[in-house]
């Protein structure tokens, strides 16, 4: 989604990741939950996040995700929780719905939150995928007939990109030395994270160090590893600066052209070699 007026801090958003694990296995994931993370966001740690943040942020979207945010037995829990701390954002919950079978409560409850909408992402287009993928869609007409639930479907397998090289889980950042054109490409360019209770430019910063801790990073990595998210108490002009910066030399990370490649199926185990590099 375009945003022209991102220099306002009226007009902004963030990501929270009630959930780092994931369901799926999607190749190049920009938040790398095709690495297995673990660990569901508990709600009195992200009340204390909101607690800092409420008097600080603005924002006209909140974007509940993971990983699969269905994985936190929260789930509805934290949707009122925002909503509690943010009575004007937009809430938009995004999830691949494999598992939001799990949270038959969850449409009553958040049936009063207001403003919010599910988005629905396909991962894969095969016959097999479609046939759980039509389950999750019947589930979700089901729950805005009869709860006033506002859903809708990306087409997220049709524009993937690859955000890093990964060659046998051994990942490295691209070379292109071109971060303007980087952001201005950027899928994520608009991503700010709340993590650790702090903003962060993006998934791919942010969880960065998630990696290293698991997998273990080459030394290409270290310059992107020194980046420093912003805390809560900083002054409003340093509130104002990161929310209006664009480029940096930390998006050289990531290509400077967009690198499709097709899609492997999510719901099995991934691939450990990498997409050949299409430029």
């Amino acid at each position: 989604m375009a945003i022209n007026r991102h220099h306002d801090i009226n007009y902004h958003q963030f990501d929270v990741h009630l959930s780092h694990a994931c369901n799926f296995t999607c190749e190049s994931c920009s938040h790398y939950s095709n690495y297995h993370f673990s660990g569901n966001l508990p709600l009195e740690t992200a009340e204390a996040w909101y607690q800092k943040w409420a008097l600080r942020l603005r924002p006209f979207r909140i974007n509940l995700l993971g990983g699969e945010p269905a994985i936190n037995p929260k789930l509805t829990e934290h949707v009122v929780l925002a909503r509690k701390y943010w009575p004007a954002a937009e809430l938009y919950l995004y999830t691949n719905g494999f598992l939001l079978h799990r949270h038959p409560q969850f449409p009553a409850a958040v049936r009063n939150v207001g403003n919010f909408i599910i988005k629905l992402s396909r991962h894969y287009n095969s016959a097999e995928y479609e046939k759980t993928f039509e389950q999750v869609v019947s589930l979700l007409k089901t729950w805005q007939s009869q709860y006033g639930i506002k859903f809708a479907v990306s087409e997220s397998f049709s524009k993937w990109t690859m955000r890093y090289i990964d060659q046998d889980h051994q990942l490295s950042p691209f070379h292109d030395n071109n971060p303007k054109q980087s952001w201005e490409i950027c899928n994520a360019k608009y991503c700010l994270q709340m993590h650790e209770g702090k903003l962060w430019k993006c998934p791919i910063l942010a969880y960065l160090p998630m990696v290293k801790q698991k997998l273990g990073l080459s030394k290409e990595w270290d310059q992107y590893l020194t980046y420093k998210p912003l805390d809560p108490d900083c002054s409003e002009s340093e509130l104002h600066e990161f929310l209006a910066r664009r480029e940096e030399p930390f998006c050289s990370a990531c290509p400077a052209f967009k690198r499709p490649f097709p899609k492997n199926d999510p719901t099995k185990p991934a691939k450990k070699t990498a997409p050949p590099l299409v430029a």
